[in-house]
C-alpha cells in the first residue's frame, strides 16, 4: 500500500505501547520519545512526524486521497475482516492492538480517514472522544478474532463511547 496514513499508522504500531501515556485530563496521548528519536529509531520522515504529534495533541486530519481498503461495507457498519487484519490494510491495527490499547488508539486515528463516513470520523477523534477503554476493549476484540479467523465489526449507537465492537 502507498496510503500515507496506513503508513503512518504502521510505524506508530512500531513504537509500542511501553512509549505511550494518557494526558492528566485522559483527552490525549503522550509519547516519550523525541522526533529524533522517531526519525532514527523508527524510521518516521518529516512528514510522519508531525502526523504522529498532530495525533497526539488530537488535531490530525487524515489526508484527502483515500485508497479503498478491503474490509466490507454493510448497513450501519463498518466490517474489517481477517484477511485485513492478517495481510490487509488493516495489518497496522492487528500490530498495535497487540503492542496495547494506547498504540492502537494512535494507530486507529491515523486511519479513521482509510473508515470514512461516521465510523471513521469517530475513529479519527481518537481516544478525546472513544476512551481509553473503547481501545482497551477494540484490542482484545482484535486479538480475539485474530485467535478465531474471524473479522471485527465497527457499530455506531447512541451513548458512550459512540461506537461499539464485535467479533464476527
Amino acid at each position: 500500500m502507498t496510503n500515507e496514513d496506513i503508513a503512518l499508522a504502521c510505524k506508530i504500531a512500531q513504537v509500542g505501547n511501553e512509549h505511550f501515556s494518557q494526558s492528566d485530563d485522559g483527552k490525549a496521548l503522550k509519547v516519550d520519545l523525541s522526533d529524533g528519536e522517531l526519525e532514527s529509531v523508527y524510521g518516521f520522515n518529516a512528514q510522519q512526524v508531525g502526523d504522529f504529534r498532530a495525533i497526539l495533541d488530537g488535531s490530525f486530519v487524515p489526508a484527502s486521497a483515500r485508497q479503498e481498503s478491503t474490509a466490507l461495507r454493510e448497513g450501519p457498519r463498518y466490517y474489517i475482516s481477517n484477511e485485513a487484519l492478517t495481510a490487509g490494510t488493516f495489518v497496522a491495527l492487528a500490530t498495535a492492538a497487540e503492542a496495547g490499547p494506547y498504540a492502537l488508539a494512535a494507530a486507529s486515528t491515523a486511519l479513521g480517514g482509510v473508515i470514512g463516513g461516521p465510523i471513521g470520523a469517530a475513529i479519527s477523534g481518537g481516544i478525546a472522544l472513544l476512551g481509553v477503554g473503547f481501545f482497551i476493549d477494540l484490542a482484545a476484540k482484535i486479538i480475539g478474532a485474530l485467535a478465531q479467523g474471524k473479522g471485527v465489526a465497527l457499530y455506531p449507537q447512541w451513548g458512550f463511547p459512540p461506537l461499539e465492537s464485535a467479533i464476527e
